[in-house]
């Protein structure tokens, strides 16, 4: 059985519109990036993530419907399985809402359009029309009373005459009737162009469609003079002075502002829709038009598809339409869309590159009109990757469960034509060295601190075994190490140091707990054990300062009342102490682990008695000790109350949910993160430059939910964070770290401090997990990572031989080397595949063959036979997988199982029956599992790891596609398969995703030939992990009957999760 998970979400934008989905008062981007929908914000010329969703099914189709009184929009979606509905931003919940979803299955005769399916909205956003099937078009409306504003009613699905459509739009009318035009072939292989208009409707009430008659309702029927003319754009009408008629003699009329452009390779051809005038003008350079968007009703932006950008401007005298006039201002990535936002700022959407926004100048004098102001990377679509190393960059050894795919290092070959280019692919937090403080060894913790006066961090301080040293920075980044500091004990090692809200300095070292006068650097007040004992550890907040004294007793200090000692604890007799830690949110509590039992406290400061508690450990035999403790606002307040997270010294991770009002335990979660203990440091959400958010949002926000670093046990940082209402363990871009604290000072702004075993840095890191994209522009990209002629089809046989795929041929060659320069290449075998080999994987002496029309063959080596003279070296077919599938991937999964993509997106796992009773059973290659990807592979790439004993999911290998998604696919360990089968299919009945499409019908094999019921013996980790979303009580539906405790499936899950 397999799985399937994403690593690198899809990039590559094939649709975006702007529009008013958030409130009234702005306009957002929305994105279509595969099954994705985002919707980006525009402030301070920039873009910022403002909400993101997965939808069952890749989105082909994305527009916007304007009800009647709204000032919002509501946003259409179709999927490739037409799959249709509306979705409104709920303001309240801020998600977006489904609203009546519907089917469009059509019928068995009916063919699907030769071109991409189009979606059209009329620009009163109330009328829509689909050409979805070839001479078809299916109509509909939003109703055009209040209490059905919202409904979209079917008028009609009708005949065209017009079959081989290149182009549609609507027009800008004055009647206020919808018109809409078609720029067609009269035959498939006429090479001709022709316009026709229409009138959408057939009454005055527009609630008829009209029947589409050539010879009754067509308004316009005009030869096009360019035949390789692809693009139709309406023009606006601009009010006149004096109002024009409709002249009858129209040889004699004038072209107005008011009718359509046809964009044709070598000219322009304008048509006024109401004269049926034209004006004709040749374009300096022939060029291929693949994008328009609309600047105003004059001008507008066109993109070729050789990257580069123009403006159309329409030349008038008044409103009469002189000529059309075409400038090249810039060039940008091929463009799959346009969208001019405003202000100056296009956007430029990119399949074939990165998606990118320009800042215009139309007005420039020295003709730089375009400026690049942001850049979103796409790594699609990926000809081919590398995998340069799996993220295991520590000195011990690791198993499977600290394995992540996600941290894996990747060369993708990227792009198209002039985007092609080289990518450094990883995903996790990006943490960038800002500066070199001191080379610095056997650091013991980093404090940011505040001199007197200062608004902001200008002092770190660096404690040692035995001693304390402080660094000062001026404003513009210079630094200093001073002698002394607010009084400050220079002479221990310090535990603890923080600024305090009054303008105090709370310090405390293994001899006392010190509060300091930041002013005069006089000490307010002291407390220290007493004898010969010390101070082990310390942890405070704002009131509260909870020490552990030889970990036998715990001390409470009120800061509040200069250091007075609440409480003091003995509990020698009972347990010892393994880790305290107060809380930064909760008043008047902490929490303490204890060594013997290994439990978990959470106590009252005042009486340092336990409020509630939980045993860490799972069975008798477990002897875990918890080492550190966190209790932090991860995700935001009304998701879900603080997290607890105890690092036990086995390497695990537990989690509990904190109920804020009855301080309860619940929801325990277990994450495998290494073999070793962990360390907690916390640091501050950072809010993203850009992000705005809306006054429920802000409210909501108040108390922002805090990023938790944690150090692994070989010393590799992760960053625990929430991201979509989820907690996330993300990899950091760094090689090692072993303290960390905040450090935002007036010349490292939002920045960090980071200790290694060797140096003391100071850092910018980023808010949240990304991938992180390096690019290396190569252009005319045309092969894969290995050479250029045999692409893809090429591998290594062994003993100096090698496979190559050619044009109608497998064939073998052996290698030898004639010179220390010089080799040769001497054919040895060959194999003839049904059509065309799309690619091969090679296993010992196996070729697999992904055929491009006919599926995989497997074909052996036979070698030349030392028994028999003159044998010669073979190839034969040993096994076929019996269907006609468009193979694009293959490769070797294990034993003689393998994996096959196809050009539907679809992934199959087949495996030879070698236990057939028959010699044509024994021949056949059978489907084990089978899934709906929604994205077509181009390369498989396998990999190994160890894995963790009683692991559930092997990782096998990497998936790439032409979408820029990198998936996981692994096996799934038998004594689970069933589980998970039941589990996934629970999940699917119970949690309902945005557009209300049916699991199983998007994840369901199809093609030509045949349509599944759903995912074959695959699962799909992306609905897994979804369980984790949630809340308990929907949890433990999913739950039931399953066998295993909803604990238990949490584990799972984010065991699951971990992977990648």
């Amino acid at each position: 059985m397999a799985y399937v998970a994403p690593i690198h979400r899809p990039s590559s934008v094939r649709h975006a519109l702007r529009c008013h989905v958030l409130s009234a008062e702005e306009e957002s981007l929305v994105l279509a990036k595969a099954n994705r929908l985002e919707i980006w914000r525009l402030s301070e010329g920039a873009l910022a993530l403002a909400h993101s969703k997965v939808i069952n099914g890749t989105i082909s189709i994305l527009q916007k419907l304007r009800p009647k009184d709204s000032r919002t929009d509501l946003l259409f979606i179709g999927t490739d399985r037409f799959e249709y509905f509306r979705l409104a931003w709920n303001p309240d919940t801020l998600q977006l809402d489904t609203i009546d979803p519907f089917k469009d299955p059509g019928e068995r005769y009916m063919r699907d359009s030769q071109s991409q399916d189009r979606c059209l909205v009329d620009p009163s956003g109330k009328y829509l029309a689909m050409h979805l099937w070839e001479g078809v078009l299916s109509i509909l409306r939003l109703g055009n009373r209040k209490n059905n504003a919202m409904v979209l009613e079917w008028m009609d699905q009708v005949r065209l005459s017009e079959l081989f459509i290149k182009a549609s739009t609507f027009l800008y009318t004055e009647t206020g009737h919808p018109k809409i035009a078609f720029l067609y072939q009269s035959r498939a292989d006429s090479g001709d162009a022709k316009l026709a208009t229409y009138r959408l409707t057939s009454d005055d009430r527009d609630t008829v469609a009209s029947r589409f008659d050539p010879n009754r309702d067509r308004e316009i029927d005009a030869d096009i003079p360019d035949p390789s003319a692809s693009m139709l754009i309406p023009v606006q009408k601009i009010e006149e002075e004096v109002k024009r008629h409709n002249f009858r003699n129209v040889e004699s009329a004038k072209a107005h502002l008011g009718g359509l452009i046809v964009v044709g390779e070598t000219r322009l051809l304008y048509i006024d829709d109401v004269t049926k005038s034209t004006v004709e003008s040749p374009l300096k350079e022939a060029s291929i038009f693949v994008a328009w968007t609309k600047y105003n009703a004059k001008n507008y932006f066109l993109a070729d598809d050789y990257g580069n950008l123009h403006v159309l401007t329409i030349s008038t005298e008044g409103v009469v339409v002189l000529r059309m006039e075409v400038i090249r201002i810039g060039r940008t990535s091929r463009a799959s869309n346009l969208v001019y936002l405003g202000n100056d700022l296009l956007f430029v959407a990119s399949h074939y590159g990165d998606s990118q926004l320009f800042k215009l100048n139309l007005l420039s004098d020295d003709g730089t009109y375009i400026q690049l102001v942001q850049t979103l990377p796409n790594i699609g679509p990926i000809l081919d990757f590398e995998i340069m190393d799996l993220g295991n960059r520590g000195d011990d050894n690791q198993l499977g469960n600290e394995y992540s795919s996600g941290q894996a290092r990747i060369v993708t070959c990227s792009g198209v034509h002039k985007d092609g280019s080289l990518r450094s692919v990883r995903s996790g937090v990006g943490l960038e060295d800002v500066g070199i403080l001191a080379d610095l060894e056997q650091c013991r913790g980093l404090f940011s601190l505040r001199s007197y006066g200062s608004q902001k961090t200008d002092t770190l301080a660096v404690s040692f075994l035995t001693e304390t040293r402080v660094f000062r920075f001026d404003p513009e980044g210079e630094v200093e190490e001073v002698e002394s500091f607010c009084g400050m004990a220079f002479d221990h090692q310090t535990l603890l140091a923080r600024d305090l809200p009054n303008g105090q300095l709370l310090q405390v070292t293994t001899a006392s707990a010190t509060l300091l006068d930041t002013e005069s650097g006089v000490t307010i007040a002291s407390w220290a054990p007493e004898g010969e004992r010390s101070i082990v550890s310390a942890s405070a907040n704002n009131s509260w300062v909870l020490l552990s004294v030889d970990g036998t007793e715990l001390v409470s200090l009120s800061i509040l009342n200069d250091l007075l000692a609440i409480k003091e604890k003995d509990i020698s007799r009972q347990d010892q102490i393994a880790c305290i830690h107060v809380p930064p949110q909760l008043p008047d509590v902490g929490v303490v682990g204890f060594w013997t039992s290994g439990t978990v406290s959470l106590i009252d400061l005042h009486t340092l008695e336990p409020i509630h508690g939980e045993s860490l450990r799972t069975s008798k035999d477990d002897v875990s000790i918890p080492r550190d403790l966190a209790l932090v606002q991860i995700l935001p307040p009304h998701i879900s109350g603080p997290t607890l997270f105890i690092a036990m010294q086995d390497g695990n991770v537990v989690t509990f949910n904190i109920s804020p009002t009855t301080l309860t335990l619940s929801n325990r979660k277990r994450v495998v993160l290494g073999v070793r203990q962990a360390h907690f440091h916390l640091l501050p959400t950072t809010p993203h430059p850009h992000d705005h958010h809306s006054p429920k949002q802000q409210q909501q926000k108040q108390q922002q939910p805090r990023h938790l670093q944690h150090l692994r046990h070989h010393r590799t940082p992760l960053l625990i964070h929430g991201s979509e209402n989820r907690t996330v363990y993300s990899a950091v871009t760094a090689d090692e770290a072993t303290y960390v604290c905040p450090f935002d000072s007036l010349a490292f702004p939002n920045c960090i401090a980071l200790a290694t075993d060797t140096q003391i840095k100071i850092a910018h890191i980023d808010h949240e997990r990304r991938t992180h994209v390096k690019p290396l522009a190569l252009g005319r990209w045309r092969g894969g990572l290995r050479t250029p002629r045999a692409r893809r089809c090429l591998a290594v046989l062994g003993e100096g031989k090698i496979v190559a795929g050619l044009t109608k041929t497998v064939v073998v060659c052996g290698y030898e080397e004639t010179s220390s320069t010089t080799g040769e290449l001497t054919l040895l075998a060959t194999y003839r595949p049904a059509t065309y080999p799309a690619e091969i994987a090679v296993k010992g002496n196996m070729i697999a063959v992904a055929d491009l029309m006919k599926s995989v063959s497997l074909v052996e080596y036979v070698p030349a036979s030392e028994d028999k003279a003159g044998a010669a070296p073979k190839l034969v077919e040993t096994a076929r997988h019996q269907g006609a599938v468009w193979a694009t991937a293959v490769g070797h999964v294990e034993d003689n199982t393998w994996l096959e993509a196809d050009a539907q997106g679809n992934l199959m796992v087949l495996r030879q029956n070698l236990e057939g009773v028959t010699a044509e059973d024994r021949r056949t290659m059978d489907v084990l599992s089978e899934i709906n990807l929604g994205e077509m592979v181009n390369r498989i790439r396998l990999f190994e790891v160890e894995t963790a004993p009683g692991a559930a999911v092997v990782p096998r290998a990497f998936l790439g596609t032409v979408e820029g998604g990198i998936y996981m696919f692994g096996t799934v360990a038998p004594d689970v398969q069933d589980l998970l089968l039941r589990f996934q299919t629970k999940l699917a009945d119970v949690i309902k995703t945005t557009g209300g499409v049916d699991f199983r019908t998007y994840r369901a094999f199809r093609n030509a030939e045949r349509e599944g019921d759903g995912p074959f013996r695959f699962l799909d980790g992306e609905l897994l992990e979804r369980f984790l979303d949630v809340n308990e009580a929907t949890q433990e539906i999913i739950c039931q009957g399953l066998g295993p405790t909803v604990e238990d499936m949490r584990n799972m899950v984010e065991e699951l999760r971990r992977m990648h």
